[in-house]
């Protein structure tokens, strides 16, 4: 354990000897000068490519094969979106069918029992075989 204590304090000696040169020893011995490290050689520029690079089937295929991918999915998507307007127009016009012939039963209703419009009020039956009723509104 000794050895290590003075191993240790023969550093310290050491490097406080460095640290308390006089300045006249700096002065008649100098350090030696740093060298500049030489510049590393740029590396060489590539060299330019062709205009035109051949790509062999095996490696562009799945390019290629995502291409037609893309293609397909976007027709098929085009369709969709076409068959569905198709089909809202559709809904929309027999909508509008369906409340005209609604109107007009109402109508026939309403001649038939001699009900005046405005005074009453259609309730729909709320099941099938339930009874309808017209009720007379209330004015205020």
């Amino acid at each position: 354990m000794n050895y290590l204590l003075e191993k240790d304090h023969d550093m310290f000696k050491k490097i406080k000897s460095l640290f308390s040169k006089a300045p006249e020893d700096v002065l008649h011995n100098p350090e030696p000068e740093l060298v500049p490290e030489p510049e590393p050689e740029p590396e060489p520029e590539p060299e330019p490519l062709p205009d035109e690079i051949e790509i062999l089937w095996p490696e562009s295929a799945p390019v290629f094969n995502l291409q037609q991918a893309i293609i397909k999915m976007d027709d098929t998507l085009k369709d969709f979106f076409y068959d569905v307007k198709a089909k809202e127009r559709q809904m929309y016009a027999t909508i509008d069918i369906f409340v005209d012939k609604k109107k007009e039963k109402l109508k026939e209703l309403r001649e038939k029992y001699r009900i005046p419009d405005g005074e009453y009020k259609f309730v729909a039956p709320k099941r099938t075989g339930a009874t309808a009723y017209f009720i007379k509104v209330k004015k205020e």
